[in-house]
């Protein structure tokens, strides 16, 4: 998880990270970002981490993910 986190702070924005999602949901994450009044963002779907490993890995080769950068 460490280095998916480290990935979205260097390639997307270094206001996101990734969101663990409520317990009952199962281990799911997602990545996110707060606004300057804490209200949330999300970026992807809540999803297990390995899959959310290979999106994220997916984007950057891709050079999606633009607007997260303005947010």
């Amino acid at each position: 998880m460490e280095q998916t986190d480290r990935w979205v702070k260097e390639n997307f924005n270094p206001k996101a990270y990734i969101e663990r999602s409520d317990p009952r949901c199962g281990r799911r994450y997602a990545v996110a970002t707060k606004d300057d009044e804490g209200r949330l963002t999300f970026w992807t779907e809540f999803m297990p981490i390995d899959m959310l490993h290979e999106v994220v890995r997916m984007l950057m080769q891709y050079n999606s993910f633009i607007k997260i950068k303005e947010a």
